[in-house]
């Protein structure tokens, strides 16, 4: 989830996530997929097709942090770790992992090789960039 809404993917739904089972019975993430800004070709488009805590999000209500900013922060994935009983060791790492100089220095040499117009490419960078 902090990927795609570092990247502008407002097209991340429940479906895009998925498991594996082991045959150990050892249950992880599969390997990503559907990742993709989309803020490049809907510039409003939502900040992610789920709700970072749903369930009150339904109702309209957001976290102090989104009410205050507008958008998502640092804090409500870090309420997300808390909700989903994650170690806050995985959730700072996770967010230091994607909330610094470096993962902008490594968007930028990929999106740099990508496929992407000049114009898409910028745009794609301007998303990133705007959430680091």
């Amino acid at each position: 989830m902090v990927f795609c809404f570092v990247i502008g993917n407002g097209d991340a739904h429940i479906r895009d996530f998925s498991v594996v089972r082991e045959r150990d019975g050892f249950v992880q993430m599969a390997p990503a997929y559907d990742l993709l800004c989309t803020r490049v070709h809907l510039p409003n488009d939502n900040e992610l097709g789920l709700g970072l805590l749903a369930e009150e999000e339904t109702t309209g209500r957001f976290s102090p942090s989104f009410e205050r900013l507008g958008f998502y922060s640092q804090a409500d994935f870090i309420e997300l770790g808390k909700r989903l009983e994650l170690p806050s060791s995985l959730v700072d790492d996770t967010l230091r992992r994607y909330f610094t100089s470096h993962f902008l220095l490594m968007a930028t040499a990929l999106v740099g090789r990508s496929y992407l117009s000049s114009k898409a490419q910028s745009r794609s960078l301007s998303e990133i960039d705007s959430v680091g």
